[in-house]
């Protein structure tokens, strides 16, 4: 069926597939001579939605058209306004995996539309979807929490985070959609008074008086979790005369304290209280779940197998283990805390044909080990430990590989905390973190790896602090395929290519990190890579300190970058720009090199 889009139109379902008119008032059926609209499947205050298909693709593939037809002409100006902003936030998002992709945006016959990428699936607030369990909490929090950070590195504040903006996709991912009372935040922006918009239900105060922040979203995440744990309306959970939040009373199981302290934060009504922005949230999330006092502990001695123990251990139970090489697998199934007993080196796991720990449970602790895979010599290929469910702590290890990569992390549901570990010699990446891994990494040694100390790829996001990451074969750091990441006090040096690496869509943001003694560039930016770097000292590379090419955009803000061999910056290929009281002295080719087309901001630097 072909549908109507004309809204006076008297019978706007009564055309057949292939007609390119309508045959009750003969408007035209195509837009932008390629997009067909099948049924209506929503109305609001703004506009209709309606399912559709892309005629110009031999699949005809499904998308959805969203036509701004307001219902009320006192708020049309504004409403075109929303509508045409909703288009230039969901391009100036960019592809991520829990965004709609925007196809076009046009006018048409007096009104305007977007065409976007339709999510299947059925929203947070629509009955199919199931109350969600404390249990299940963590799980929402960080399959959204990182959209909204990959947001407000853009600048972009939702402003309308409810249950029926979250679809929950066949394949239980979140993705977050209707961005049209989204806005661009900027310095001058949030000091201003503007338009009350959003849902009153999950607004923040600040929001509802035109002031929306960052943290106005993290109040709408924490009261839309509120209602999903309760199925109550926000505005009955909140009791005016105590001035208080009544959720807890209204939970079907007991919470922790700990994740009430975290929802409680979230919906906070003063800003001074609540958390600034998702990075902040995600911090609290990632510290480690306190183990209670362990139900059970046992003892592996050497000569027997861990793996044996740990079978018959209960969860929550403690495994000591024993000075001894212990030549196995180890599979965590089920929430356990592993622990060598003894000096460093005295107690070992390690493999010659498969990975030697593999993370399958919700949360574990494995502390004190080293953990060595040598396949290469026995034709066979795996990483040292692979993570790809829950939450492993792993402590104070010492970790290598001699094939492929010492830890892989992989998948939305995992955020392993690895601290006080040494990570290196590595066939391959010493630590690899992709298809939308997260993972907090502290004062960890990440060294003579084969190609990256850590690599981030396909929307991971991870938080990196306090590592030293050095004489790698290849980069330092290397991004690309829409990673993200966020590093902080890290001293990479001495790597055989760019100390930091970013391209393919990624983005980075540094903080107060030392890039020198690379034999490349200090920080290589490539092909629609992003970066923002600040507070950071980038020196004695044998390249450019920082080098911009292939349409990529950098922020460099408050940086050293200093006695590099070519120049303190350089720009080509369209690469873009915003260079502000920097320190560019004493580089051997000057200060800048910036081709012909590319755009760059400079602004207090010392050259």
């Amino acid at each position: 069926m072909s549908y109507c889009l004309n809204p006076a139109c008297s019978a706007p379902a009564q055309n057949a597939p292939q007609q390119k008119f309508c045959s009750a008032c003969g408007y035209e059926l195509l837009l932008a001579d390629r997009y067909r609209a099948c049924q209506p499947i929503g109305q609001g205050g703004f506009g209709r939605t309606f399912m559709s298909i892309d005629s110009h693709k031999p699949s005809q593939p499904t998308c959805l058209i969203k036509q701004f037809y307001p219902l009320s002409p006192l708020y049309a100006v504004k409403a075109a306004e929303l509508f045409a902003q909703e288009a230039t936030r969901l391009e100036q998002l960019g592809r991520h995996p829990q965004i709609p992709e925007l196809y076009a945006h046009f006018s048409q016959h007096r009104y305007q539309y977007i065409v976007q990428e339709f999510v299947p699936g059925a929203n947070l607030a629509s009955s199919a979807t199931p109350q969600l369990t404390v249990d299940q909490l963590p799980k929402l929090l960080l399959d959204l929490l990182p959209v909204l950070e990959f947001m407000q590195r853009g600048g972009v504040i939702h402003r309308d985070i409810k249950p029926e903006n979250i679809i929950c996709r066949p394949d239980g991912k979140l993705v977050l959609v209707d961005f049209g009372a989204a806005k661009h935040a900027t310095a001058t922006a949030l000091g201003k008074t503007g338009t009350s918009i959003g849902s009153p239900e999950y607004s923040a105060p600040e929001q509802s008086r035109g002031r929306a922040t960052y943290a106005s979203d993290i109040y709408g995440l924490g009261v839309t979790c509120l209602y999903l744990l309760t199925r109550t309306s926000p505005l009955d959970l909140f009791d005016l005369e105590e001035d208080r939040w009544t959720w807890r009373e209204r939970l079907h199981s007991p919470i922790s304290d700990r994740w009430a302290g975290i929802l409680d934060r979230m919906v906070q009504n003063s800003l001074k209280y609540r958390y600034k922005n998702a990075a902040e949230v995600l911090a609290d999330l990632r510290l480690p779940i306190v183990f209670p006092t362990a139900i059970a502990t046992l003892t592996v001695s050497s000569g027997q197998k861990i793996s044996q123990v740990l079978q018959q251990a209960a969860a929550g139970s403690r495994v000591l283990v024993e000075p001894g090489v212990y030549r196995e697998k180890i599979v965590i199934e089920q929430p356990i805390e592993l622990i060598a007993v003894g000096g460093v080196g005295e107690v070992t796991i390690e493999n010659y044909t498969a990975n030697c720990l593999q993370m399958q449970a919700d949360y574990g602790v494995v502390r004190g080990f080293t953990i060595r895979n040598r396949c290469r010599d026995w034709g066979y290929r795996s990483n040292a430990i692979d993570i790809f469910q829950g939450q492993l702590v792993l402590e104070d290890c010492d970790v290598s590989a001699d094939s492929l990569d010492c830890i892989s992390i992989r998948g939305a549901n995992t955020h392993p905390i690895i601290r006080r570990c040494r990570i290196h010699n590595a066939g391959e990446f010493g630590i690899f973190i992709y298809e939308q891994g997260r993972a907090l990494i502290e004062n960890c040694e990440i060294f003579a790896n084969t190609c990256a100390g850590l690599a981030i790829k396909q929307g991971a996001n991870p938080i990196v602090r306090n590592c030293q990451i050095y004489n790698g074969q290849q980069s330092g750091i290397m991004v690309d395929k829409f990673g993200q990441g966020t590093i902080e006090g890290c001293d990479i040096f001495g790597n055989h290519k760019s100390g930091i690496q970013i391209g393919e869509g990624a983005h980075l943001t540094a903080r107060q990190c030392r890039v020198h003694d690379g034999d490349c560039n200090g920080i290589y930016a490539h092909y629609l890579a992003q970066g923002t770097f600040e507070n950071c000292d980038i020196f004695a590379n044998s390249y450019d300190g920082v080098a911009v090419v292939d349409g990529s955009s950098v922020t460099i803000k408050n940086c050293r970058i200093d006695r590099n061999r070519y120049h303190g910056i350089s720009v080509k290929n369209s690469g873009r720009g915003i260079i502000e009281n920097c320190n560019l002295t004493a580089n051997s080719q000057g200060a800048w090199e910036i081709a012909a087309g590319c755009r760059v901001q400079r602004k207090n630097n010392i050259e």
